[in-house]
């Protein structure tokens, strides 16, 4: 950690001083959350330096919401610009030596921050500590753990090629780390792949940390930016090619089989996803590419070959199949 001096002493009774940390909370049109969310930093064991709340463009009540607690937070409105630039305007006001990021509709347990601090603490060599987290149905109330799947931690640079395994809001990063690597992407508009693409460019440099125990609730809702999946796998094609431009030796360190299983299930998702939404032109092109990398998958082109019929005869062959698949599933035949 960081040495400072305090002021009015002399340079040798230099003493260690705790870390600052700036909290980042980009936030749009999250009035119902919002509150929650800096309550919980408010509520932390281990206080940050500042709040830093980045409002791009609200037209709901966030900035009513968000007046109850203008003694405790820096507040900055700017124009609607997307997430990646309200979070770099969040980095760039920030004074910590570590900054963590919270969404809006997220909240953290009391002890995050504290359990953080001492996991940096005693891996020096790490620049970005993340955790599990809850995950909050908030339709149903229902809490549950994700499923585990390899842990993003210490050198993990070339398992971002197959995921974003960082959820943005469990992460505590060093600023000096942020500076060297850019920040956040600003082409990434829409709220999708921005922070796959910054851990993914981290990773490349510096080493991980990962707590086991959850120390955020992700609230799932029905306006959660990661529900369409179209915008999300098209910003994951967006990240890989950049890593690949950017790293030429990052393809030569994954075998040729990893990378077209990679890229043909990428492009088929993306082919499905615009087949049942009768975008056959898109689903086609989709289908073709994924073919590419994987010319001998008969499904992928048994739904190229759907893709190319007429959008009403799609839809007449769709319904006769659910309608099948219902009677199969109720066994009689009798609704």
């Amino acid at each position: 950690m960081a040495i400072r001096t305090q002021p009015g002493l002399p340079s040798e009774a230099s003493i260690p001083m705790p870390p600052m940390i700036s909290v980042v909370i980009p936030t749009y049109n999250n009035a119902n959350f919002i509150g929650a969310a800096v309550e919980s930093v408010l509520r932390q064991s281990v206080k940050p330096t500042e709040i830093i709340v980045v409002d791009d463009g609200s037209t709901d009540a966030t900035n009513e919401v968000l007046k109850r607690y203008l003694d405790s937070v820096q507040y900055v409105r700017q124009p609607n610009s997307g997430p990646a630039v309200a979070r770099n305007r969040g980095i760039a006001a920030a004074q910590g030596d570590l900054v963590a990021f919270l969404d809006a509709d997220d909240t953290w347990v009391p002890d995050k921050l504290e359990a953080q601090l001492k996991c940096l603490e005693a891996q020096p060599n790490v620049s970005l500590v993340h955790s599990n987290y809850w995950r909050l149905d908030m339709s149903t109330g229902e809490v549950t753990l994700p499923g585990q799947f390899d842990i993003f931690e210490g050198d993990c640079y070339r398992n971002f090629f197959w995921r974003n395994g960082v959820q943005i809001s469990s992460v505590l990063v060093r600023k000096e780390c942020l500076a060297r690597v850019g920040g956040f992407d600003e082409n990434i508009r829409r709220a999708s792949t921005e922070d796959y693409d910054l851990w993914f460019r981290l990773a490349r440099y510096y080493q991980f940390a990962y707590i086991k125990t959850p120390l955020i609730f992700y609230r799932h809702h029905t306006t959660n930016a990661t529900r369409d999946r179209i915008p999300l796998l098209e910003g994951e094609l967006y990240v890989l090619e950049k890593a690949f431009r950017t790293d030429p030796q990052l393809l030569g360190s994954i075998s040729p089989h990893s990378y077209h299983k990679r890229l043909s299930g990428m492009f088929f998702c993306l082919g499905y996803g615009h087949h049942v939404k009768f975008s056959q032109e898109q689903a086609r092109r989709y289908f073709l590419k994924a073919l590419r990398h994987c010319p001998w998958d008969a499904y992928t082109w048994l739904l190229l070959m759907a893709s190319s019929l007429p959008s009403p005869l799609v839809r007449e062959m769709r319904a006769l199949k659910s309608l099948v698949s219902g009677t199969a599933q109720n066994g009689t035949g009798v609704a």
